[in-house]
């Protein structure tokens, strides 16, 4: 049955009202058009927003306690801008008690001034760099030596380098090592064995090139290869 239209009186003249079919076809739309205004798919960006937000804040409170474990005397009621600089006074208060550490076990008879020779200098940089190097800081009358080495990491490193010392009658007394992408950085402190000349340095120089540049297997080898040869001669 086809909907019938409706007119009333108004004044001088007939309006014609919508089917009461076409107006709740119209009211169904506007229905519709509400739900998906007020409906679930909004909602899901903001519960995704809070879920992020929920993970940056356990992050931030992850950083916070970190902080908070380097302190010595750490408290959960230190503002952020309180605990960073608490953090960073602290770690400068370490630096140079070990750089004041060093100085006092360069030389333990406190007859040498060579400042250089200690270890964990914090004006010195403390990770490896791209070039190869072998250097050696010697102060005189005291017998010992600052070694300084920085080359591709590879294992048994040290173990080359602490033959290569015993070769040279030279004995460790303290070192450290820094490794970054691939490169080892180590700075030993050794002390002669013996008297202390110049060809012992030179000789233990050539060899810690060697070492830096992994020339130390292949010479055993050859060394091997020679002795051999000889024997059977």
């Amino acid at each position: 049955m086809l909907p019938f239209d409706c007119y009333c009186n108004f004044g001088d003249g007939l309006i014609q009202i919508q089917s009461s079919n076409e107006m709740i076809g119209a009211s169904n739309i506007d229905s519709v058009m509400d739900q998906d205004d007020d409906g679930q798919k909004p909602a899901e960006p903001s519960r995704s927003h809070k879920e992020t937000e929920r993970r940056r804040r356990q992050r931030i409170n992850s950083h916070l306690s970190t902080l908070r474990s380097l302190l010595p005397n750490p408290t959960k009621k230190t503002d952020k801008a309180s605990l960073l600089a608490g953090v960073v006074h602290h770690v400068r208060q370490l630096r140079q008690q070990l750089a004041a550490f060093s100085r006092q076990h360069t030389d333990p008879s406190s007859s040498c001034s060579c400042s250089r020779l200690a270890l964990a200098d914090p004006e010195q940089w403390p990770f490896p760099g791209d070039s190869d190097e072998a250097t050696l800081i010697s102060c005189h009358g005291s017998g010992l030596l600052k070694v300084t080495l920085c080359c591709d990491d590879r294992p048994g490193l040290n173990g080359e380098l602490a033959r290569t010392f015993r070769a040279f009658h030279a004995k460790e007394i303290r070192a450290e090592m820094a490794s970054s992408g691939g490169r080892a950085k180590l700075e030993v402190l050794v002390e002669w064995v013996g008297r202390q000349d110049e060809d012992r340095v030179s000789g233990l120089k050539r060899a810690l090139e060697a070492v830096v540049e992994n020339r130390a297997r292949r010479l055993s080898y050859r060394n091997k290869q020679a002795r051999t040869s000889y024997e059977l001669s």
